[in-house]
């Protein structure tokens, strides 16, 4: 979609692509080792003058920005990446890079979504996140292995 120009990533009201080396590296080894990610929220517009929809990014920008620059090379796995430290897209084997593009990225589109929508949901989904800090995400990683039920 983004090489056919049908995908909008940074519409007016996103911010730039702000994250940083080790954070993109830490999103791609994710979506190789197979573990879940958020949703992408996607907004169907017509755009003037043409015949077909072009999808605003509405929640997902940097994500998917991770997912391009990886996947053109622009990209460089961080040293703490495993079997993946300093590997490119095109360094990988190609079961690796089968994992990579086959990936079950979710999506969700707001269809007939208004611009005010889309604005809200954005600050909505921006604006109260609260970062998990270096205490709570050592006891999440190190915790004995404990029932969830």
């Amino acid at each position: 979609m983004h090489d056919r120009g049908d995908l909008n990533i940074r519409p007016d009201f996103q911010r730039r692509p702000n994250w940083p080396r080790h954070t993109l590296c830490y999103f791609v080894d994710t979506l190789l080792r197979g573990y879940p990610t958020p949703l992408i929220y996607l907004r169907p517009r017509m755009e003037a003058g043409k015949e077909r929809s072009i999808l605003d990014v509405v929640d997902g920008q940097l994500r998917l920005t991770a997912i391009l620059r990886f996947k053109q090379d622009d990209l460089r796995m961080y040293k703490h990446a495993g079997e993946y430290a300093d590997r490119t897209y095109s360094e990988l084997d190609p079961e690796d890079q089968l994992r990579f593009e086959s990936y079950d990225m979710r999506v969700d589109e707001l269809l007939n979504a208004s611009d005010e929508y889309v604005l809200e949901m954005f600050h909505r989904l921006n604006a109260y996140g609260l970062k998990v800090n270096s205490q709570e995400l050592r006891h999440g990683k190190f915790q004995e292995s404990v029932p969830l039920s």
